[in-house]
């Protein structure tokens, strides 16, 4: 055997039994919001009529939680903090598996179209109705759409402040709603703030990096709009 702990049968390079690689860990992650919240959708469905539209988000997440259970997988949850004003028992059900409670925010509002405080106070509003619901603290934030970019990374002090300790909210491609093209692909500290950023899930073929969706958002925008509904 080699000094590099691999052998070589028959021509071909395997790996030493003694040279087993780290088991990979992967984290799964669900963004709890109904379709009308989509950023695509937005101007078609404006926030003072949401409460008059049908809503999917609690039987999409039933379904997940079954599925979850059954493949014996722990998920972190990012729940808009109007999803759980409007359907408590979901969000205790989320709990009650074992599963992380975590925000993302209150309305689904990019937070590049706030201003400090108004994040500071969409914030505020999120935490206090998650935690209130749950029971559980909440120490971990997505933005809306990714929209934490270059231009407002004053948004990870505000979360650091309000006792957050990560946020997964850059998105690590070119895209022209939201991401940072060549942030790191592993976690990192943004600069000056104690926060740590895990970049969103993605794969790169070639030179181009691309999104893999996650089961959770295939399954919420897997129902079509039936005829007669303002988005087509």
């Amino acid at each position: 055997m080699s000094d590099s702990g691999l052998a070589t049968r028959a021509g071909t390079t395997v790996s030493s039994p003694d040279r087993v690689p780290a088991p990979v860990r992967n984290a799964m992650t669900v963004d709890v919001e109904d379709y009308f919240h989509a950023e695509a959708l937005s101007a078609c469905f404006p926030v003072d009529g949401w409460d008059l539209l049908e809503s999917r988000v609690e039987a999409n997440v039933d379904q997940l939680l079954v599925l979850f259970a059954a493949a014996k997988v722990t998920a972190t949850f990012f729940i808009l903090g109007w999803v759980a004003e409007r359907y408590p028992r979901m969000v205790v059900a989320i709990a009650d598996a074992g599963h992380e409670i975590a925000s993302h925010g209150y309305n689904h509002r990019r937070v590049d179209r706030q201003q400090r405080f108004e994040f500071e106070e969409d914030i505020r509003r999120a935490t206090a109705i998650l935690e209130d619901v749950s029971g559980q603290a909440i120490v971990g934030y997505r933005a809306p759409t990714f929209s934490i970019t270059r231009n407002n990374f004053w948004a990870f002090d505000v979360l650091e402040n309000a006792g957050y300790r990560y946020s997964s909210s850059i998105f690590p491609i070119r895209h022209d709603n939201y991401g940072i093209h060549d942030a790191p692909r592993f976690p990192f500290h943004p600069p000056n703030s104690g926060i740590i950023e895990h970049g969103t899930l993605w794969n790169q073929f070639s030179s181009r990096r691309r999104r893999i969706f996650s089961p959770a958002a295939i399954l919420a925008f897997s129902e079509k709009y039936e005829a007669g509904q303002p988005c087509r």
